[in-house]
């Protein structure tokens, strides 16, 4: 195996060692569903198909420009949220979805002071949660879909896939929140799936979507 696939596996391995803890310490499941979409691409890329890492565009070429990319990206969502809180004062709703549907944020927020709580979030996305995510929706489906159909129906159809897991949240707490967050990560989607077909790797999404995700703690 070469030395993205290394890191790769290696990632997946302190991914689950994170959540293992988190389960055992807190008495929780919830981040164990996310390491399925870190270990559907892991067996069926790397074990059943014996391919690089490098496949599901975990590289690290051009690495820098690709995590400056991704801050770059990071901070026109974080000031994508600040205008949206600024004109709707949605922190309120916020903080009752996140609520009702036991999102992770609360267990470090009720667990931990800050900044060791944002600390503890930050690598919950970064090993977990925004990893899994862009892994399986940017680096496994899209680069399916890449194979089969057009560019444009592959960035769409794995956008519409990608807003279509946060749907439950609809049923958690009905409201215009919800559909927001639902409607917002299909357009986050296609950023992100845009930036992968151009930029032929996961860094850029990855660094963005931890980012922005953990700024989200200012609504909780």
């Amino acid at each position: 195996m070469d030395r993205d696939t290394w890191i790769f596996m290696g990632l997946v391995v302190l991914a689950l060692i994170f959540v293992s803890i988190v389960y055992f310490s807190f008495s929780t499941s919830i981040p164990i569903g996310t390491l399925v979409f870190l270990l559907i691409p892991l067996i069926w890329n790397c074990i059943v198909k014996r391919r690089s890492a490098k496949y599901l565009g975990f590289v690290f070429d051009d690495f820098f420009r690709n995590v400056g990319l991704g801050i770059l990206i990071a901070f026109a969502l974080v000031i994508f949220m600040i205008i949206i809180e600024l004109n709707f004062q949605v922190e309120s709703s916020v903080r009752e979805l996140m609520l009702r549907s036991k999102s992770p944020v609360f267990i470090f927020l009720e667990s931990f002071s800050f900044p060791e709580s944002v600390l503890m979030f930050f690598m919950y996305n970064f090993l977990v949660q925004t990893f899994g995510e862009e892994v399986f929706f940017r680096g496994f489906i899209l680069r399916g879909l890449l194979n089969r159909v057009k560019k444009h129906f592959a960035i769409i159809i794995s956008s519409l896939l990608f807003g279509a897991v946060h749907l439950p949240l609809l049923f958690i707490a009905p409201g215009l929140v919800s559909l927001f967050f639902v409607i917002n990560s299909v357009l986050i989607g296609i950023i992100f799936a845009y930036i992968f077909v151009k930029r032929k790797s996961l860094i850029p999404s990855w660094i963005a979507h931890t980012i922005a995700n953990t700024f989200a703690l200012i609504f909780i």
